[in-house]
């Protein structure tokens, strides 16, 4: 049987950098062969009362607001980066969810070597990101369904048919 194991760190890594390394040496020794990071512009995924209300759950608050918390926890591209070579020196490889265009661009623009990059299902009906990144990026585009409707998957299929009519593979 063949399986990989995933390292989807996400934010998991408080916004500091030694303990997204941590994440990556700890799990490339158990085996992970992939880690999955976030990349998301806050305040383009948040209305401003959304980005200004306080945390639902102070306690777990990383700033003064929920915009403020998320801000936080969010990487740089120089951060980016370092962990794309992190990654490389563990001979693992980096992927990277990108929540909003912005971040795609991002990604895209400023690590051209990315292998992978996934859209989450938050976000997988954002047709000009995933445009944005099939015609400017040699990535594998991997798309997460877990909050999908079957009538949503239909209009994802739809789409990248339409944009990809002869795609070099498809996975499910």
């Amino acid at each position: 049987m063949k399986y990989n194991l995933v390292g989807e760190i996400g934010c998991n890594h408080l916004g500091r950098m030694d303990l997204a390394k941590e994440h990556i040496s700890t799990f490339a020794g158990v085996g992970a062969k992939f880690f999955f990071f976030f990349k998301r512009t806050i305040k383009n995924l948040l209305t401003a009362e959304e980005y200004n209300a306080p945390h639902p759950n102070p306690e777990f608050s990383h700033g003064g607001t929920y915009g403020e918390h998320r801000e936080k926890l969010e990487l740089n591209m120089k951060q980016h980066k370092e962990l794309f070579d992190e990654c490389t020196r563990n001979n693992v490889i980096y992927s990277c969810s990108a929540w909003d265009l912005q971040a795609a661009k991002d990604l895209v623009d400023n690590l051209p070597d990315i292998t992978m990059i996934k859209v989450p299902s938050a976000s997988n009906l954002t047709f000009n990101m995933i445009s944005y990144i099939l015609n400017n990026s040699g990535a594998d585009l991997h798309i997460s369904l877990g909050m999908t409707t079957k009538d949503e998957i239909n209009r994802i299929i739809k789409y990248l048919t339409r944009e990809r009519p002869t795609p070099k593979s498809w996975r499910t």
